[in-house]
């Protein structure tokens, strides 16, 4: 909200990307309104340039300067009309210029930096899921193998993987939903594997994805040995420091 205490104060709703799609009024009228494309040209709209600065990906703290139509991304400006910054990447990794990965519908850069992928919440969850799994079962066969009597009851293995199943749902409906014009119920499905699809084609994001995928499988395989010998201690094979 703008001007608080101000009777020219304005509210402003957000799309999933943190764009400002609407500045509402205290008496709940729209005084501006504006479509985006995926760079942040201004499409549509009724006084679309409105009160405030922030515009496209505005709720991060990106302004947009009227006269230059420049978007500032805190480190440098980026161009929508060309969909690239107007400088280059300090760190010189990958492209220097590109924006969001050349894919702005599955991807952010809130820092103009780096960006950031949408799907990576997916691919981090899917790593502790598969890792966690995989550091159980073969825990399990160990403790059992060393031990004869004893069987693996997979009390730490139902939860947890039941909680990583859910966690993957729900980063994919955050996908659907968050993903700029990825709105679930705006667009086909076809539509939305064929933007999916783009984004995961290139290399950059697929290294990206594979090493935060690649590190939470690490951590999963940890936590989920880590899992079946607790389990192991808890049970009546387990008689270490027990009368």
């Amino acid at each position: 909200m703008r001007g608080r205490g101000d009777p020219g104060r304005r509210w402003y709703l957000f799309d999933g990307l943190g764009s400002v799609l609407a500045e509402v009024s205290p008496s709940g009228t729209i005084t501006s309104s504006r479509n985006y494309d995926v760079y942040g040209n201004v499409r549509s709209g009724v006084n679309a340039n409105g009160t405030s600065a922030h515009k496209f990906v505005g709720n991060p703290g990106h302004p947009s300067d009227n006269n230059t139509g420049l978007i500032y991304m805190q480190a440098r400006y980026m161009d929508p009309a060309t969909g690239t910054f107007a400088s280059e990447d300090s760190k010189h990794d990958g492209n220097w210029f590109v924006y969001a990965g050349a894919c702005p519908t599955n991807y952010c850069d809130r820092t103009g930096g780096s960006y950031q992928s949408i799907v990576t919440g997916i691919a981090i969850m899917l790593g502790l899921l598969a890792g966690y799994d995989l550091g159980y079962f073969l825990m399990a066969v160990l403790l059992e193998h060393l031990n004869p009597g004893y069987t693996a009851s997979g009390n730490a293995l139902v939860p947890m993987t039941f909680a990583f199943g859910l966690g993957c749902m729900g980063q994919a409906l955050s996908l659907m939903s968050d993903a700029g014009d990825l709105v679930l119920g705006q667009m086909s499905l076809t539509a939305f594997a064929k933007a999916a699809s783009a984004a995961l084609s290139s290399g950059g994001a697929m290294k990206y994805l594979a090493g935060a995928a690649g590190i939470a499988f690490i951590v999963g395989l940890i936590c989920g040995a880590a899992g079946a010998i607790v389990e192991y201690m808890c049970s009546d094979s387990f008689t270490f420091g027990k009368d």
